[in-house]
């Protein structure tokens, strides 16, 4: 039983030894991830002129289902095994998102502001979040890097003293480096 004991004991110094690992790693992605979109030599372009920003639906608790399209609430780009929230109804196409769309997390927490690329089924874009669709071919993970490459600007924009949330056209107005390798 002591060899068990011993066995388990070095599996948990390992989780442990790789959760930090794991989170050093993010840590350094995003330093090197801000510092090349600062210094890239490329040109700079207001978000608005690039992107065509597009906010979710408002749903209330009692439009939700058990059954439909899943909703896409903020929670759910954070954690997405978080469960989610259905609907069952027909709804604008400009509220549907896809595979590889680019979702930026506008309002919450602080912690919430952020870019994530949806690589799910289809579902429906809950308020408080932007479909951020390029006025130019890019790629997505690009897309998502460089509006993630924005957020210690953004932080200086944001409105509210628990909740936060960055407005459309103060967002619009910022500055974005576009790689012209992205642009056809």
């Amino acid at each position: 039983m002591e060899r068990v004991g011993n066995v388990a004991s070095r599996i948990e110094k390992a989780n442990v030894l790789k959760d930090k690992s794991v989170e050093l790693c993010n840590v350094l992605y995003s330093a090197t991830r801000d510092k090349l979109f600062r210094e890239m030599d490329y040109p700079k372009h207001k978000v608005d002129d690039i992107f065509d920003l597009i906010n979710g639906r408002a749903f209330k608790p009692v439009d939700w289902t058990l059954t439909g399209m899943k909703i896409v609430r903020i929670q759910n780009l954070k954690h997405p095994e978080l469960p989610y929230n259905y609907f069952n109804e027909p709804v604008e196409s400009k509220y549907i998102i896809r595979k590889d769309d680019v979702l930026f997390a506008w309002s919450g927490q602080i912690v919430s502001l952020g870019a994530h690329v949806w690589n799910d089924e289809d579902a429906i874009l809950n308020q408080h979040i932007f479909n951020v669709k390029p006025k130019v071919p890019m790629l997505s993970r690009f897309i998502q890097d460089g509006f993630n490459a924005l957020i210690d600007e953004m932080k200086t924009q944001v409105r509210g003293l628990e909740m936060f949330n960055i407005r459309k056209q103060e967002l619009g107005k910022l500055l974005l480096t576009v790689n012209p390798l992205d642009e056809k």
